[in-house]
């Protein structure tokens, strides 16, 4: 595909934009009261819904399914979702289609608002949040499903906190360093982690977690139904086949990513990151990626 003049421009100011530092366990700074779209953190999709969800620093933002049409891809502009534009951290859908999401308050919350939200849950694709639990105790820096359980990285404990009443409740389970979660979709025993410190494997839904000392030293994990894959610090994309646990070099992203997820949209698997380019996608399971055209409205 021939970048657009809209894609050239909007990856020109890559930098500014999106921010392209994801956010760590670190305390970041804030994003200031003019910001657009910073730090790209996750992407989601309800069923029958015709966006691509896009969690960032600065609030839910969405753009058109027709940008990642594997044929066509059609340019779109970037729409911001709903009026609360927190620091959207974590994002998932479970397995009822149910959209849920941690992070932190946004820069026109006033002062007294606790620093962390919690768990949340929309019920209209994102435009407004109720609060679950945890509020002012944890930020889940990713939030996954297993089964019927609910999984996140609590990023103020280091620990993985399990839910199997749907986020009402939660057991701490293995602390760890790592940023992201994949389950593993032959066998939601299995649980891998990565992070700064590397990949890490549970085979007890996170209870333990063991260094994997021969797998690649991803800092990127993500899995959907049918996909399991991650992505290196210099964007090497490896990619696992479901219930093993040996990992295989696929492609390559350009640049450091800054985000890198995996979403089922209807029968297709759909595989995006963030890199030098913006925000890129792959139809055939990370092994190449095309520039999603998009535009900032």
């Amino acid at each position: 595909m021939r970048p657009t003049k809209a894609l050239a421009a909007l990856a020109a100011t890559t930098a500014l934009i999106l921010g392209m530092a994801a956010c760590t366990n670190t305390t970041a700074a804030p994003p200031t009261a003019d910001a657009s779209l910073e730090h790209v953190h996750a992407f989601a999709h309800l069923n029958n819904s015709p966006a691509v969800l896009v969690g960032t620093h600065t609030g839910l933002w969405k753009f058109a399914l027709t940008a990642i049409d594997p044929d066509r891809p059609q340019e779109s502009p970037l729409i911001p979702v709903g009026d609360d534009r927190f620091d959207v951290m974590g994002l998932t859908t479970t397995p009822q289609d149910v959209l849920i999401a941690s992070g932190h308050p946004a820069v026109t919350a006033p002062a007294t608002a606790p620093s962390n939200r919690g768990l949340l849950r929309s019920d209209d694709s994102g435009t407004t949040w109720q609060t679950i639990s945890l509020e002012g105790k944890a930020d889940f820096h990713d939030l996954t499903t297993a089964a019927d359980s609910v999984l996140g990285l609590n990023s103020t404990s280091r620990a993985i906190l399990r839910s199997d009443d749907d986020g009402a409740t939660w057991t701490t389970e293995a602390t760890t360093t790592a940023l992201s979660l994949a389950v593993d979709p032959a066998n939601p025993e299995i649980i891998w982690a990565a992070g700064p410190d590397g990949l890490e494997r549970s085979i007890d839904r996170g209870a333990t977690l063991t260094p994997s000392s021969e797998a690649p030293p991803l800092v990127y994990v993500a899995s959907s139904a049918y996909s399991i894959a991650g992505a290196t610090v210099d964007g090497t994309v490896w990619s696992l086949d479901p219930g093993s646990a040996t990992w295989s070099q696929i492609g390559q992203l350009e640049g450091q990513p800054q985000a890198f997820d995996i979403i089922d949209i209807g029968d297709k698997t759909v595989h995006f990151a963030v890199d030098d380019r913006a925000i890129v996608v792959s139809h055939d399971n990370g092994r190449t990626w095309t520039p999603v055209p998009l535009t900032l409205k």
